[in-house]
C-alpha cells in the first residue's frame, strides 16, 4: 500500500514498528516479541531510522544487531549499531511487558475483559497476541485516521487474521476525550466489563492538562477491577523537544487523577531489562571499541539518553470502586447530558441544591440508566 504523510509524533509509529521487525527477525530463542506485520508497517526502515534517529543506517548494521548481538550479546558494534541495537532493547522490553499485562488480564475469570488503546498507532497486538487469551477479547484502538487508515489498508493487503474476538477502530484526536468516549460506546464498548486501558508510548506527547483529561475520562469510563496501563519517560529521560510531559512518579500521577480510588505500581524500563538479560545503555558502550566510545557518547548526550534505562517507567494501575461523584464529574463533558437529564426529571433549582446531595442524587439516578458510560465504577 502506498505510504501516507504522517506527522512526525504519528510518524514514531513508523519507528517504533521498525524496531519490533528488527526484534522479529531473532531467532527464536533470543527475541521477546515476534511481530509479523511491523516489517510491513514500517516500510522503508532505512529511511526511518535515517529520519527518527539521525544516522545512516545500512542493512548489514541491522544484520549485525540481529544476527551477533542478539544471538551472542558480546559483538563489537559500531557507535550507530550500538545506538540502534539499545532502541531495539527498551522497545522489545516494553512491548513484553504491556504483553503480559494484557494478557493476564484476558485469563482472569469472571467478568468479560476488554482493551483499549489509546493512541494505537501501528500497534499490531489484535493480530499476533495468543488467540487461546484473546479469543473472548473485544479490542479497540483509538488514533487519528491517517494512522488508522494505513494501518487498515496494510492489514486487508497482507490478509491479517486478528486472534481477538472483535476489533473496533475508533477515529479521533486523543485529546477530544468526549469524540472518542462516545464513538467507544457506539462500537460496543461496555462499562461494566473489566477494562484494560492502555497508553503505550504517549503519555510524553501529550501536555499535563490533556494527560490529565485523558485519564479523569478513563475513570469515569471503568469499572472496577481495571487497568491502566502507561509508560512515562522520566525526567532524564526526555528524547526528544516533542516530549511534554516527563516525570519520576508516575504512578501517583496516575493514581491521584484517577480520585485516589486506584492502586498503583510501577517499574523502570532497566529493572525489566535486566530480568529479560538485556543490554543498558552502560553494558552496551562498554562493548564499543575504546575508539568509538567518545562518540557513542556524544551521541547518547545529544539524544537526551545518558543514563540507563531506569529513568523510562512503566505503570499499572487498578482501578477501585469509587463511593462518591467528584464535582469535577459532575463537570465533565461527558456527563452534561446526564445532568440536565436529571434536572429535568426531578425540577430541581441548581443554584440551590448542595454539591453534596447533587453528587448522590446523580450517582441513585445513574445506577438506573441502562447504557450510559460511568454507572459500574460506582456501585
Amino acid at each position: 500500500p502506498p505510504s501516507m504523510e504522517f506527522t512526525f509524533v504519528e510518524n514514531t509509529s513508523r519507528w517504533t514498528a521498525a524496531l519490533r521487525s528488527i526484534e522479529s527477525q531473532k531467532s527464536e530463542g533470543c527475541r521477546l516479541i515476534h511481530d509479523p506485520l511491523s516489517k510491513y508497517f514500517s516500510n522503508d526502515h532505512l529511511q526511518v531510522f535515517k529520519a527518527c534517529m539521525g544516522v545512516e543506517l545500512t542493512e548489514e548494521d541491522v544484520d549485525r544487531v540481529v544476527h551477533e548481538y542478539g544471538s551472542q550479546g558480546k559483538a563489537s558494534l559500531t557507535p550507530d549499531q550500538c545506538k540502534l541495537a539499545v532502541l531495539v532493547d527498551r522497545l522489545a522490553v516494553r512491548s513484553i511487558w504491556i504483553d503480559t499485562c494484557i494478557l493476564d488480564a484476558a485469563r482472569q475469570k469472571g467478568r468479560p475483559c476488554q482493551v483499549v488503546s489509546l493512541g494505537a498507532g501501528l500497534c499490531s497486538r489484535p493480530w499476533r497476541l495468543p488467540a487461546v487469551d484473546m479469543g473472548h477479547i473485544h479490542y479497540f484502538e483509538i488514533d487519528t485516521k491517517s494512522v488508522l487508515g494505513y494501518k487498515k489498508n496494510i492489514i486487508q493487503h497482507e490478509k491479517a487474521q486478528m486472534t481477538c474476538a472483535e476489533y473496533s477502530c475508533v477515529t479521533a484526536d486523543v485529546c477530544d476525550v468526549h469524540s472518542w468516549a462516545i464513538q467507544l460506546l457506539e462500537a460496543g464498548f461496555n462499562p461494566r466489563h473489566r477494562t484494560v486501558w492502555v497508553a503505550e508510548g504517549l503519555s510524553g506527547y501529550l501536555t499535563v492538562e490533556a494527560n490529565v483529561k485523558v485519564i479523569h475520562q478513563i475513570r469515569l469510563m471503568s469499572s472496577p477491577g481495571s487497568q491502566a496501563i502507561y509508560t512515562f519517560n522520566g525526567v532524564s529521560d526526555k528524547l526528544t523537544n516533542s516530549h511534554k510531559l516527563c516525570t519520576d512518579e508516575p504512578a501517583d500521577f496516575i493514581v491521584h487523577h484517577l480520585g485516589g480510588f486506584a492502586r498503583g505500581r510501577q517499574t523502570s524500563l532497566f529493572n525489566e531489562a535486566s530480568r529479560h538479560g538485556r543490554a543498558t545503555y552502560m553494558e552496551i558502550t562498554s562493548r564499543v571499541e575504546e575508539a568509538d566510545r567518545a562518540k557513542y557518547s556524544k551521541a547518547c548526550n545529544a539524544a537526551g539518553n545518558t543514563r540507563k534505562a531506569g529513568n523510562y517507567w512503566l505503570v499499572r494501575a487498578e482501578i477501585l470502586p469509587s463511593p462518591v461523584l467528584t464535582y469535577e464529574d459532575i463537570e465533565s463533558p461527558f456527563l452534561y447530558t446526564l445532568k440536565n437529564e436529571f434536572f429535568s426529571r426531578h425540577q430541581h433549582d441548581q443554584s440551590e441544591m448542595k454539591h453534596d446531595s447533587l453528587r448522590m442524587a446523580i450517582r441513585n439516578t445513574f445506577l438506573h440508566c441502562d447504557g450510559l458510560c460511568m454507572a459500574p465504577a460506582f456501585v
